[in-house]
């Protein structure tokens, strides 16, 4: 039996070799804490990289298909909250690390990729699907 968090990483390693090898993105972190609820910077960017000159925040979406959901995109569970997060940890990450300061003008953006597992026959296969601008920070 597979734990979520197994899938969960399983998945994220697929995208981080996807968006390289297809994509040609350039990942700088993966897994990134940046602070706490408390702080209101509680959560986790999945992945930071740059496409070209553009500072990207992927969020990885993994699931095991099955006969009931082999139409549903993992995407779909980015909720308008988790929107909200990814955006307030990317926004901490870049101040971090100089990327919005005056001097730099850092284009950033936020992409999603999403992963399906699909075990058949004893073989289990991936798929990736990368999302581009899948969604801009939510104003608050």
């Amino acid at each position: 039996m597979t734990t979520r968090k197994a899938t969960g990483d399983a998945g994220e390693a697929l995208a981080v070799a996807f968006l390289e090898s297809r994509h040609g993105y350039r990942i700088v972190d993966t897994n990134v804490r940046l602070g706490s609820k408390r702080d209101g910077l509680g959560g986790e960017l999945d992945i930071v990289a740059w496409d070209g000159e553009t500072l990207c925040f992927v969020e990885v979406k993994t699931r095991t298909v099955t006969p009931e959901t082999h139409t549903e995109s993992p995407a779909e569970a980015v909720s308008l909250a988790k929107q909200a997060q990814i955006a307030r940890l990317a926004i901490a990450y870049a101040l971090r690390n100089g990327f919005l300061e005056d001097s730099a003008e850092v284009a950033l953006r936020f992409d999603i990729v999403a992963v399906r597992l699909t075990v058949s026959r004893g073989q289990e296969f991936s798929t990736c699907e990368l999302i581009r601008s899948a969604f801009y920070a939510p104003e608050e």
